[in-house]
């Protein structure tokens, strides 16, 4: 699905401040794919599309001291990586649609649900972009600024993640321009729950086109939580209330920019997550239900999308809820209000430009 989160996407980690988390996790040495397969193209017969592989990432154990990873996480049982990706990653190319997911070395995806492991966030970044702000909080409509200072055009958090920049059918003219000199760079968190170390291998699946598009939308993803305006990032995570297991989260409403589309959007939600609503103007306009698979039928292994194309203008408020039923669905491991734990909600909605 975005980032998200992203990311994100955002896009994207949601227990320490931006600057904190670009700190840890600053890319170092470049790395090279293990592993570039083609695959069949889907959306656009001018397309290319590959699978990407890097790794492996060694994760140490539930309760290890080990120190693995080289990038600071942000929970004690957490394993991060960051490094810049090597020139065998396609440049001069528009990149149209992504979804990324990890795996473990027989190819398997791993989530909570399937091997005991926890994908925080992995994102991909283009030095050579600069995010563009298309949502502004409160009464002046102040920019909402990226968590990160790059753009993120791939990226993946508790699930897979497709972060798309056209309409399903690929006729909308969106995409990601990476040049044939930008500078690319991963970063991510995860948590391994078993007490073994184990491999992990990070897999995105990208449509792209040769070049640069004519005429093209440029896409910009925004991570957003329940309470952007409000706490920021650290409104991703809550603890669930004293006096119940389900609850909802709603922020205040965002102010709309520049006019332009919602060309993909779509929530992440950890386990114990039901929907997240969007509302344009105070109208709903889209429910993005958590949908829930495993042999126990209780990780989250995609969020429903939002419809494409959505429209929208300059000064239209845009506000987003999130619902949690902690009952129905058992909450992910985690040592809240510390570390990584707590029900998470990210919303990541692809804006493409009008102009």
């Amino acid at each position: 699905m975005l980032f998200t989160n992203v990311l994100p996407l955002l896009l994207v980690a949601v227990t320490a401040a931006p600057d904190r988390i670009v700190r840890r996790q600053s890319p170092a040495a470049s790395q090279k794919a293990s592993k570039v397969e083609q695959l069949q193209p889907v959306l656009r017969k001018t397309a290319q599309k590959i699978r990407i592989t890097y790794g492996p990432y060694k994760l140490k154990g539930l309760g290890s001291n080990a120190t693995l990873g080289n990038a600071k996480s942000l929970d004690k049982d957490g394993t991060s990586y960051a490094h810049a990706l090597g020139a065998d990653f396609p440049h001069n190319v528009t990149i149209i649609d992504t979804n990324t997911y990890i795996t473990n070395s027989a190819g398997a995806k791993l989530s909570m649900e399937s091997g005991n492991v926890f994908n925080h966030h992995h994102l991909f970044f283009d030095a050579a972009h600069t995010p563009n702000p298309f949502l502004g909080c409160g009464p002046d409509a102040k920019p909402l600024k990226s968590i990160y200072p790059k753009s993120n055009f791939m990226a993946s958090a508790t699930g897979d993640i497709q972060m798309r920049y056209t309409s399903t059918d690929g006729k909308f003219n969106g995409g990601f321009y990476i040049g044939a000199n930008d500078s690319l760079s991963f970063m991510g968190d995860f948590i391994n729950y078993n007490k073994e170390a184990l491999d992990m291998y990070t897999v995105s699946e990208i449509e792209y086109v040769p070049g640069k598009i004519e005429g093209m939308h440029t896409g910009s993803s925004q991570l957003l939580t329940m309470d952007m305006c409000g706490r920021g990032l650290r409104g991703a995570t809550e603890a669930a209330p004293k006096d119940g297991k389900m609850f909802t989260k709603t922020g205040d409403a965002l102010t709309i920019l520049r006019d332009g589309w919602f060309v993909h959007s779509r929530g992440t939600l950890s386990p114990g997550g039901v929907d997240i609503v969007m509302k344009i103007n105070d109208k709903l306009i889209c429910r993005s239900n958590a949908i829930y698979g495993g042999p126990t039928n209780s990780s989250v292994t995609g969020m429903s999308a939002c419809p494409e194309e959505l429209a929208v203008k300059k000064g239209d408020k845009l506000s987003v809820a999130a619902t949690f039923d902690l009952e129905k669905h058992k909450p992910r491991q985690g040592p809240y209000p510390t570390g990584l734990g707590g029900p998470l909600a990210l919303w990541v909605p692809m804006f493409a430009e009008a102009n």
